[in-house]
């Protein structure tokens, strides 16, 4: 009986999971990415009172280095001052 392929593949396995152990072990050290926001970019954004002041666009509309999104009433977050018929800003909130 050969058993040269169950060698190979028990290797496999085990480089597999040494692999998985330390990308475990790099996230753990490294921390895991939150989905909080920056504090400062918290309080910079929510001390806008205008779409214009929220979300910096160039001429043709397109937002340039902003990272705040203007709220609408529908509580849908836009990354345009140009908001659907009927909605208005209702504030100015973190990417």
């Amino acid at each position: 009986m050969n058993l040269k392929g169950q060698g190979a593949l028990e290797y496999l396995l085990l480089i597999g999971g040494a692999v998985l152990v330390a990308a475990i072990v790099i996230a753990l050290v490294t921390g895991i990415p939150t989905s909080q926001p920056n504090p400062a970019v918290a309080a910079a954004c929510a001390s806008q009172t205008s779409c214009p002041t929220c979300i910096i666009e160039d001429v043709a509309g397109t937002p340039v280095g902003a990272d705040c999104s203007a709220r609408g009433s529908d509580g849908i977050d836009y990354t345009s001052c140009t908001l659907p018929a009927g909605v208005t800003f209702h504030g100015c909130v973190p990417r």
